[in-house]
């Protein structure tokens, strides 16, 4: 009885590890001749032939005509989907992929597919798109990502928004190393504009996103007096001032002195002096009341003007000299007797 029922369990082995070993998988994807690039995802997808059950994890291999390449993914679960990222490190070249069931002589192959590098590119980061320079003022940053292998060397180009019109060369011949810092030229005419990057041999190039480079705008600035500081009755003291486009503002200013307390106009301290001059000295008259003020400054055609910050105006007090008092020293004669006979 027991012998029956060895040889019955034998049979039911070899002929379940006969169906178990005829499955199959069948992978589906990446299809026979698709090209891959680097850093781009490989969907690798497999069907069975046998119940999904009955293997629950399998191992996935890179392989090329001479055997496995690499691991890509080691016991994973058996779903019938899996991403694969192609590494950079990777040889160009025709490959295939193999999977095998865990502990399994079940397997299935891909047919061939090529990798690849990718076309090298540029991409440029900035300027960004709308960013307004002021030209004579501002730095250019031009910054740049490169992608895979190309020349070593760029040139830099300024272009007008139709990306045909040269406007001007930003240089020649730099390292492409990602960034370039370009003083724009105050020649350059206002407007938009994109930048060109370019390797030297012509292979690789990228146009910016569109933005502006403008003319500085007209400014009228005081420096002096600063916020909290005292100026003194009967003393001079210089108002300065800076400005920017100083061709498009008036040629002369006016500056004025007013109280902090209630805005209301306590003198012209100047109806007329050149713009251009940046400084006034003034003699603070001793009728100005002490008190706190601010200084206006204003273009004579009044389209231009600023404030200085909240400052005192005092009187100059001197302290009195202390009397210093000389001790008078006495000195007492003592009479000596030249002797006595006494």
């Amino acid at each position: 009885m027991n012998k029956k029922i060895f040889v019955s369990l034998l049979v039911l082995f070899v002929l379940g590890s006969v169906l178990y070993s005829a499955g199959r998988i069948n992978v589906v994807s990446p299809k026979s001749g698709s090209v891959w690039t680097w850093e781009s995802y490989v969907p690798v997808k497999w069907k069975m032939t046998i119940k999904k059950h009955i293997i629950s994890h399998i191992n996935i291999y890179l392989c090329d005509k001479q055997g496995k390449v690499l691991d890509i993914g080691n016991n994973v679960f058996n779903n019938g989907n899996y991403k694969w990222l192609v590494p950079t490190n990777l040889k160009p070249g025709s490959y295939y992929i193999k999977i095998v069931g865990t502990n399994t002589a079940v397997s299935g192959n891909s047919g061939y597919f090529t990798v690849k590098e990718p076309a090298p590119a540029i991409a440029i980061q900035a300027p960004y798109k709308n960013q307004k320079f002021y030209k004579g003022l501002d730095v250019l940053d031009i910054a740049w990502m490169r992608l895979f292998s190309m020349d070593r060397y760029v040139n830099i180009f300024l272009f007008k928004p139709d990306k045909r019109t040269l406007q001007t060369e930003i240089a020649r011949r730099v390292r492409n190393s990602g960034n370039y810092r370009w003083n724009i030229s105050s020649s350059i005419p206002e407007g938009q504009y994109v930048v060109k990057v370019i390797t030297t041999d012509g292979r690789v190039s990228a146009f910016s996103d569109v933005f502006y480079i403008l003319d500085i705008p007209p400014t009228l600035k005081l420096q002096t007096p600063e916020k909290g500081f005292k100026w003194y009755q009967g003393l001079k003291y210089d108002i300065g001032w800076f400005t920017m486009s100083l061709s498009k503002l008036d040629p002369y200013i006016e500056l004025s002195l007013y109280r902090a307390d209630n805005k209301k106009l306590q003198t012209i301290i100047t109806r007329r002096y050149p713009t251009s001059a940046k400084d006034y000295k003034w003699k603070i008259p001793a009728t100005i009341p002490s008190g706190k003020y601010f200084i206006r400054i204003r273009t004579k055609d009044g389209k231009y003007s600023d404030d200085s910050g909240v400052f005192t105006i005092t009187k100059l007090s001197v302290s009195p000299l202390k009397k210093i008092k000389t001790k008078k020293t006495i000195i007492n004669k003592t009479k000596f007797n030249s002797g006595s006979d006494n």
